[in-house]
């Protein structure tokens, strides 16, 4: 009886031995090396938090981050990248019927084949000068217009003649240069 115990003993200690040698033989250097990230967050130069990263684009060189911003209904989705903030949907260009732009601005949609009343949040550009923030205004429907002038985000009005389309009414909110300083990180 006490040779049993002894020998139950003996098999209890080596399993115990085995099981501390294979923890630090094979257990070390397997620790996990990358770990999800969550709440990932845009700033800008200052530290100033831009929001929350919706989406990356798939080569990591832009966010998408969604706003609240005061006077529009529903959180608006502008995209960023390491030097400017701009309009997360259609083309990003702000069209007019004037040959100036001035007047009432329309968002042009280009080939996006989305019905307004169907989209999440509405539509943004961000154009020149600075970095002039403009969204859709969802309490207009979209209009047929001539357009004769156009901003986008890399050029200045210019007096264009673009024919006649359906666009989105916008309003211009303010400049978004005010508001945060490039260039942009995330953490």
């Amino acid at each position: 009886m006490i040779r049993t115990k002894r020998t139950v003993t003996m098999v209890i200690t080596g399993l115990i031995i085995a099981g501390v040698v294979w923890a630090v033989t094979y257990g070390q250097g397997n620790e996990q090396k990358i770990t999800p990230a969550s709440n990932i967050t845009v700033l800008d130069a200052n530290n100033k938090v831009v929001g929350r990263v919706q989406s990356l684009g798939g080569d990591a060189a832009t966010a998408s981050v969604a706003f609240v911003v005061a006077g529009v209904a529903q959180p608006i989705v502008l995209n960023v990248n390491r030097d400017k903030l701009y309009g997360a949907q259609g083309n990003g260009n702000v069209v007019f019927e004037s040959t100036d732009c001035s007047g009432t601005p329309f968002l042009f949609r280009g080939l996006v084949a989305t019905p307004p009343d169907r989209e999440l949040s509405p539509q943004t550009a961000v154009v020149l000068p600075n970095s002039t923030l403009y969204v859709q205004d969802v309490n207009l429907n979209p209009q047929e217009i001539h357009a004769q002038s156009i901003l986008t985000r890399t050029t200045p009005c210019t007096a264009q003649d673009m024919g006649t389309f359906t666009a989105l009414p916008a309003k211009k909110m303010f400049d978004l240069d005010q508001e945060f300083t490039p260039p942009f990180t995330t953490r």
